[in-house]
């Protein structure tokens, strides 16, 4: 093995051989430094010709996605269910790459996506701005300066860096950093008050239906989409959960949550309206679409298209509270159940396989808890005998 040379500038230089005879040097600050990596450099190229690793790629992070995305294409032969879930997967990974992970990383090759570089780039993600449709996300500083009001949420950050981590590993060069991004924090409608006028901005139609099944019952979306005539009980007052989207519960297990009186009149009065027998979509959605020139209304099932997410966020602003987003309805459930339940029984009726996940949806504080009449104590004190305190001497 050569031996790191000094060059004039007071650096050192190291040549080497890699596995294709090609002939590659590299300059460093200090000797230890250029000797231990002539040492990797050695060490790499002997496992490559040994068959025990693969060599270096020369491709950029542009290059490599681009590749990848295409083999992570969805198997047209697979069943409903899970095809459905491999074009979301596929649609997600192909929206962080183009948004997020080519505009910083793109011009890199695949070796050089360091944990330096990983670090800077979630830091970058932490500050990125968000976009939505037709609002402006800007406020302006004692400077004059427009600063953004809002960023990336840390489930967004997390689930970019979480394609990152998929594509690097499948590429072989699996990432060696762990990044930690905090948890988004999760909302919900804080008040009996507020969710009457919620529900009262989400109308008389089909959200309205939608959003009752979260609120009073717990439901996912892919739940409310796959939900029935034939699983809601009005007589026992309970509704079957057995299917979601196209194929199983999330958990791939049915149950049974309960069917609120005012749900339940709702959900009937829904049922005059458009009719359905015990086989059909209780949530179906009027469309308009443009056949041989001439629009026509259809009526369809729930689908992922549907912007739920923004159609409560519209609810929220008519009725002057906190923003929340679909999901978040299935907390406000959970919260408030969980203050008359114990969380066990909770934990099955949002069909958690773990109660850990359970305590994250309840959102119980101490205010809540301090005014909960279970939680203060009585021993029966006030029927022994009163015993005075002396006063303490002035």
């Amino acid at each position: 093995m050569s031996e790191p040379q000094k060059l004039p500038s007071g650096a050192w230089r190291v040549q080497w051989h890699d596995s294709s005879a090609k002939r590659r040097s590299a300059t460093f600050k200090t000797y230890e430094a250029a000797r231990s990596a002539l040492r990797r450099r050695h060490t790499e190229t002997d496992d490559i010709r040994a068959g025990r690793t693969r060599p270096m790629s020369e491709q950029t992070v542009h290059e490599a996605a681009d590749s990848w995305l295409v083999s992570r294409k969805p198997d047209p032969r697979a069943a409903p269910s899970v095809r459905n879930r491999q074009e979301k997967r596929h649609k997600d990974n192909a929206q962080h790459i183009e948004r997020h992970i080519k505009p910083a990383l793109g011009h890199l090759r695949l070796p050089e996506v360091t944990a330096d570089v990983v670090t800077a780039f979630v830091k970058r993600l932490q500050g990125t701005p968000t976009q939505r449709f037709g609002e402006k996300n800007a406020t302006t500083d004692a400077d004059g300066n427009e600063q953004p009001q809002r960023t990336l949420r840390p489930s967004t950050v997390r689930n970019v860096i979480i394609t990152l981590r998929k594509m690097l590993g499948d590429l072989g060069y699996p990432m060696r950093v762990s990044v930690k991004v905090p948890r988004a924090g999760y909302d919900w409608i804080r008040t009996d008050g507020e969710v009457v006028r919620f529900l009262d901005a989400c109308g008389d139609g089909w959200f309205r239906v939608v959003a009752s099944l979260a609120i009073y019952a717990g439901l996912r979306r892919g739940e409310v989409a796959a939900l029935t005539w034939h699983a809601v009980d009005f007589e026992r007052e309970v509704i079957i959960i057995d299917r979601s989207w196209q194929g199983p519960t999330k958990n791939g297990k049915p149950r049974v949550v309960p069917l609120a009186p005012e749900l339940g009149a709702l959900l009937k009065r829904w049922r005059m309206r458009i009719g359905g027998t015990p086989r059909e979509l209780v949530v179906r959605v009027e469309r308009e679409r443009v056949v041989d020139g001439e629009r026509e209304k259809t009526t369809e099932g729930l689908d992922e298209d549907v912007l739920l997410a923004k159609l409560s966020r519209r609810a929220c602003k008519t009725a002057g509270i906190e923003p929340v987003t679909f999901h978040q309805l299935r907390h406000t459930f959970a919260t408030l159940v969980a203050e008359r339940m114990p969380l066990p029984a909770v934990k099955e009726l949002l069909g958690h396989a773990d109660i850990t996940t359970t305590a994250r949806y309840a959102h119980a504080d101490a205010a809540t808890a301090a005014r909960d009449p279970r939680a203060r104590l009585s021993f029966g004190i006030g029927e022994a005998k009163v015993v005075a305190f002396a006063l303490a001497a002035q």
